[in-house]
């Protein structure tokens, strides 16, 4: 599973301190998230994505092989 925070985030222009603002998920965990160091759970992953205004499967790129 890949997850494309950092890459959609950016694309839309928008800093990991608005992200937080617009999502309620700590920045250090934004930052953990987008780093690879942080397993997010589907909650948080639902938060982050509504907060961009797509939808869960714009976020999560996953690996039948995995």
């Amino acid at each position: 599973m890949k997850i494309l925070l950092a890459e959609k985030r950016n694309e839309l222009g928008i800093s990991v301190r608005r992200l937080e603002a617009m999502s309620g998920v700590s920045r250090t965990t934004i930052l953990r998230i987008e780093s690879g160091y942080a397993n997010p759970t589907v909650s948080v992953l639902c938060k982050l994505a509504t907060a961009l205004g797509m939808s869960l499967d714009d976020l999560v790129l996953c690996d039948r092989r995995e």
